[in-house]
């Protein structure tokens, strides 16, 4: 053990060595104000100290293991170790000869000759095989040594889960003379047996709920109440008809139009008189265009398809605008359909009758 802690002592020496041959011009004792230096020796010295430690550990038990099993000791472990190392305990010889006369040149790494930094390195790079050998063959001598000698495990009952968790949610006592109460009725005695835990923590979660509700809806008052959330809806629900409506309003045309309801002739007595009264009347009745009441028609038959062309379209060569650009769809047949709820009003001074005459289609 002594000659191989002497051989990695050495080897270090010969880089520094190598390295004060190639720093002369600056001064032998620069070398120490290089960190990478001072490194990567650091890290050598301390490896090497694990090597120390670890070869002795690694005689002793190999001591100890073939002592168990009374069989002589045929090789010696450091012997093993200096195997994977022989390079190790070259002298000056080989190494100096190869610093003294060229091995190290003008490149730098890090400002360190890059001859003494790949060898510092390799120094690093065998202390940690050598650990990784000495740790390997520990565990090799160890493991069966223990495992021979340990005693059995205890094999531990198998529960099912079912059973754990009941037990762990119910926590009764297994012994009811313990929690007995010494009460009994109709048969049924009287356990004092702790609340479980489920129904403790359900009963925590409530109190939990109840704070955070609240600050959140009474407190805070970040959250719509009952009655709010309703108000809401009704509004989005709204929202979203009219938005329906407004699509379907907008599919109608001459070949699908249908009469709409009381709301939607309302809607069209709006638009007749802001639109339509200037030329046909407040009534119907008829001023620059014809009157709308009787049963006389000049474009198409009274029917509700034929209005909404007329009121779509308009009549060019009559002076009547054509209205798509200015009423949605839905908004023509609403007036178009109250167009027709003017058939038989007979309001006072009514246009004469123009065009043919059609009866109103059932």
């Amino acid at each position: 053990m002594n000659n191989l802690l002497f051989g990695f002592m050495k080897f270090p020496l010969n880089i520094i060595s190598a390295q004060f041959q190639g720093i002369n011009d600056s001064g032998m004792w620069e070398i120490f104000k290089n960190p990478t230096i001072i490194a990567m020796t650091t890290v050598a010295l301390v490896l090497l100290l694990a090597i120390f430690l670890l070869g002795n550990a690694m005689i002793k038990i190999k001591y100890m293991v073939l002592q168990d099993k009374k069989k002589k000791l045929r090789t010696h472990p450091t012997d093993v170790v200096k195997s994977f190392i022989p390079f190790i305990f070259i002298g000056e010889g080989s190494f100096g000869f190869n610093f003294s006369y060229g091995l190290i040149s003008v490149n730098i790494i890090d400002g360190v000759h890059n001859s003494v930094f790949y060898l510092l390195l390799m120094t690093i790079f065998i202390e940690l095989v050598v650990i990784l050998f000495i740790i390997r063959t520990i565990s090799v001598d160890v493991k069966p040594y223990i495992l021979s000698s340990s005693k059995p495990l205890k094999t531990r009952k198998k529960v099912s889960f079912y059973d754990w968790w009941w037990k762990k949610v119910n926590k009764a006592s297994d012994d009811e003379d313990k929690v007995d109460t010494g009460h009994m009725y109709d048969g049924i005695r009287e356990l004092d047996n702790k609340i479980p835990p489920w129904w403790r923590y359900a009963f925590y979660s409530t109190i939990v709920f109840a704070v955070v509700y609240l600050w959140r809806y009474h407190v805070s008052e970040t959250a719509p109440l009952q009655i709010e959330e309703y108000e809401i809806a009704v509004a989005e629900a709204e929202e979203a008809h009219q938005a329906y409506l407004l699509a379907a309003g907008n599919r109608i045309d001459e070949n699908n139009v249908e009469m709409v309801d009381e709301d939607g002739i309302q809607a069209g007595e709006k638009i007749f008189m802001q639109n339509c009264a200037a030329c046909h009347g407040g009534n119907g009745e008829g001023l620059v265009g014809p009157n709308l009441t009787d049963e006389y028609w000049i474009h198409g038959k009274g029917e509700l398809p034929d209005v909404f062309t007329v009121v779509k379209y308009g009549v060019v060569e009559k002076g009547m605008m054509a209205w798509k650009d200015q009423l949605s769809p839905s908004m023509m047949a609403q007036v178009s359909s109250y167009i027709l709820t003017l058939q038989g009003t007979n309001p006072p001074n009514q246009k004469e009758p123009q065009g043919e005459r059609y009866e109103p289609a059932n």
